[in-house]
């Protein structure tokens, strides 16, 4: 993951920069983690490592392990681990992710564990590839339905009245599709746009303009 100007491999301690310099190892796992991400927020510097189609995670404060975290194993082989962390109303570090159902999204304080909320919608089955605007404002969704079809929705993160965030049930933005032209990624471009591109699938379809074809990229 990023860290400033360094590249961090938060499993090891590990940094790269741009001269080409790679520091010691002063850590070691035991675990075969092979996705990052994270944040800083008041000189704390928050991460996460995980196993991208496995079922575990770690949280990590400062580099030290803060706890451990875990999805549901059901299909958990069959798409990306769904995990992000931002920072939303109040400035406060939160996880969103799906501890114990694979179809339940719930928020979570980073420092404490504590579920803030959680949310069940039809708009999305597999809740996976999720990501927050930079506001916090906005969570992106782009999981799929079983069995296996591609879809994204954004939802809105509001605030409640003790001033924890709250999933808006409604959501803001939703779009399912089609099996030939499946999401390959997507992300917020500032916290109103999102950039999404397709996979390299193709059965035969004519082209229609008003949705991606393969291995394109559009913005929303």
């Amino acid at each position: 993951m990023w860290d400033g100007e360094e590249i961090l491999d938060i499993t090891t301690g590990q940094r790269g920069n741009f001269d080409g310099s790679v520091t010691q190892r002063t850590q070691n796992m035991t675990y075969r983690f092979d996705r990052a991400l994270g944040l800083r927020s008041h000189g704390i510097r928050w991460a996460v490592a995980y196993t991208n189609r496995n079922t575990k995670a770690l949280l990590f404060k400062n580099g030290k392990i803060h706890r451990e975290l875990n999805r549901s194993f059901y299909c958990a082989e069959a798409y990306d681990y769904p995990i992000t962390i931002g920072k939303v109303a109040g400035d406060r570090v939160v996880l969103a992710h799906c501890p114990n159902e694979f179809d339940s999204l719930e928020i979570e304080d980073a420092e404490t564990g504590e579920v803030l909320d959680s949310l069940k919608c039809k708009e999305m089955e597999f809740h996976s590839r999720l990501s927050f605007s930079l506001d916090g404002r906005y969570l992106i969704d782009a999981g799929w339905f079983w069995h296996p079809w591609c879809g994204a929705v954004v939802l809105e993160i509001g605030q409640g009245n003790d001033g924890n965030p709250r999933f808006n049930k409604s959501p803001v933005f939703s779009a399912v599709f089609s099996a030939q032209n499946e999401i390959d990624s997507v992300v917020f471009l500032g916290n109103t746009h999102l950039i999404v591109s397709s996979v390299s699938d193709y059965l035969g379809e004519q082209p229609n303009p008003s949705r991606l074809s393969p291995k394109q990229l559009g913005t929303w």
